[in-house]
């Protein structure tokens, strides 16, 4: 079957996978990829007029998320752009990817930006109000810690179906380990030459701004900024473990 749609060479990017609440666990995703969007089609020299459509993939809600794409592509200054928000835990970025291309395979517009982006450091709590629940208690949820120990559908957690997957199709615990091997020699070649392969796509960003909603008084955190003042621009180190004023 061949498609209309296409991802053009070079024309793709991707921020650092930080470590586990490491420099990026309090940067607010979504403000994050727009920033970064709005960076990375610049250096590309695409304007923003290009771009009819967009879809966003996300997996951990943030504040403001309520409004999905829209909010992010007004932010990523392509307020012109609308489109659906995919949310389908760990397939959100093929979800993406095909919404993208089914719009251009049916011909309602020639150029779609996928855009996902996750913070699965510092994940929401949420509460679930239920005045009819004993003492007028609700339930609660971490985001997060709550549905990576727990798939609702399976009843087991996340690591457990990497096991069932291996069992299934009787991948032994040796293939396993030379698979481990060989993505460790392909991260060693990437670092090549100055991480040469990696500067091709990577995206080093050295500011982002966190919104009020996302902020806590300076004496909780060193990266949030005070509640009582406007937002402001954060660097970033992408050589530290955190982020410096």
């Amino acid at each position: 079957m061949a498609y209309k749609a296409e991802i053009p060479y070079g024309a793709y990017w991707s921020t650092p996978f930080a470590r586990w609440q490491g420099a990026f666990a309090n940067l607010h995703s979504l403000e994050f990829a727009a920033y970064t969007t709005r960076k990375e089609l610049d250096r590309r020299g695409i304007p923003a007029d290009a771009i009819e459509h967009g879809v966003l993939g996300f997996s951990v809600p943030q504040a403001h998320s309520f409004y999905g794409l829209p909010w992010v592509a007004g932010r990523a200054g392509l307020g012109h752009v609308a489109g659906p928000t995919v949310m389908q835990a760990c397939a959100t970025g093929v979800r993406a990817l095909l919404a993208a291309t089914q719009e251009i395979e049916a011909g309602l517009c020639g150029v779609s930006l996928a855009l996902t982006c996750d913070r699965t450091s510092n994940g929401p709590h949420i509460y679930y109000p239920n005045p009819k629940g004993p003492g007028g208690t609700g339930a609660h949820e971490d985001w997060v810690m709550d549905n990576f120990s727990c798939d609702p559908l399976g009843g087991h957690a996340m690591l457990q179906t990497a096991e069932n997957v291996a069992a299934k199709h009787q991948i032994t615990t040796a293939q396993q380990h030379d698979v481990v091997l060989m993505r460790e020699q392909q991260y060693r070649d990437a670092l090549a030459d100055g991480c040469a392969f990696q500067k091709r796509y990577m995206s080093l960003p050295s500011r982002c701004r966190i919104p009020r909603s996302e902020r806590q008084p300076r004496r909780s955190n060193p990266m949030t900024a005070s509640v009582s003042r406007q937002p402001r621009v954060l660097p970033i180190s992408s050589r530290s473990k955190r982020a410096e004023r």
